[in-house]
């Protein structure tokens, strides 16, 4: 899922919408699962609450959009009438009546791991500092790491280590029996997320980054945060990778039980390998030094459209296939076609 996903009933500024209790939210959730189901051919789904939840600022239903974004909001505008909309990235909130409705416009392939990651308010959120414990990333789209540059490129990429959300949770330590059973309380999923063997008072750790200030903010973290500080004392947690085995070693564990996932680490290394190589052969700098009299705000503009035209007119060949002195002939060639165009 990408971008700020804005939801917890904030989403929308206009509209005045409320809290529902839990009789209401279950008859509007069945209301709009089959209204939805009138005119998707895809999976909906509501996601599930912790049983005692009292109220509720807004509804989640996953929608599976198998192909055009727009097309699958079109068929819902159609039968879910509305007077607000806010659109952030894979989330559009809507009201419902009185009511936020956030559709979450999720992919086939990510959607029973969705399911999971979006159920039961806030524990996916939990399971997601859980599994930055072990240096995993438990997203809604799956279990993955992201891989770094060994050449301080950044970041290459994600890895999947599964989709299947049974599986993740096995390797997390997670019960998933006790899981399918639901939990009554908010202090229920605390519970669950601490079973693991994994789990640390240093869970909700804050950095620095957006997602961490976005969190800070949530009543369930802050809860969260609360119970650990008050049971703490109560409880054998200990750190894992202290006493037993580092996180390298882990996910080196990982990449021998998971061929797939290994291959995918091994192509983006290789594939970043190969931009490192291609960048000695021809290069911004080579470019500049060349070119030392002319504007470099428009020699950088045209550098960059040369490498998107290197890539339409020669696809899936690299600049050291070339060689230097061919790529610094190709871009001579460009450069006098467009730079005084």
């Amino acid at each position: 899922m990408k971008g700020s996903i804005e939801m917890g009933g904030n989403a929308l500024k206009k509209v005045k919408t409320r809290r529902y209790n839990k009789e209401e939210i279950d008859i509007a959730s069945n209301e709009i699962i089959s209204k939805l189901e009138t005119v998707l051919d895809t999976r909906v789904f509501s996601t599930k609450e912790y049983k005692n939840k009292e109220s509720f600022g807004d509804l989640d239903v996953l929608v599976e959009i198998d192909g055009n974004k727009e097309q699958t909001l079109n068929r819902i505008f159609s039968i879910l009438t509305f007077q607000e909309k806010a659109d952030n990235g894979n989330v559009v909130s809507i009201n419902y009546n009185d009511l936020q409705l956030d559709l979450i416009l999720t992919e086939p392939e990510n959607f029973d791991f969705a399911k999971v990651y979006f159920s039961f308010n806030d524990l996916g959120l939990f399971i997601g500092r859980l599994a930055r414990l072990v240096g995993l990333v438990f997203g809604s789209d799956g279990l993955k790491i992201r891989v770094e540059s060994h050449f301080k490129h950044g970041n290459l990429g994600d890895a999947f280590i599964t989709k299947n959300p049974q599986e993740a949770f096995d390797i997390l330590d997670l019960d998933w029996k006790k899981y399918e059973l639901g939990f009554d309380t908010i202090k229920d999923v605390f519970l669950f997320v601490s079973d693991s063997i994994y789990f640390s008072e240093d869970i909700t750790k804050r950095g620095t980054g957006r997602s961490d200030k976005r969190d800070k903010k949530r009543r369930n973290y802050l809860l969260f945060e609360q119970w650990i500080e008050d049971n703490k004392n109560k409880n054998n947690w200990t750190d894992y990778f202290n006493k037993n085995v580092s996180k390298e070693k882990m996910i080196n564990n990982f990449r021998k039980k998971y061929p797939d996932f290994n291959n995918q680490i091994e192509y983006l290394h290789q594939k970043d390998a190969e931009k490192e190589e291609d960048k000695k052969i021809f290069n911004g700098t080579m470019v500049m030094e060349k070119y030392l009299n002319l504007s470099s705000p428009k020699l950088g503009n045209l550098l960059g459209n040369f490498y998107v035209y290197f890539k339409e007119k020669y696809k899936g060949t690299r600049f050291s296939d070339f060689g230097k002195e061919k790529m610094m002939e190709l871009f001579d060639n460009y450069f006098e076609e467009n730079y005084w165009a």
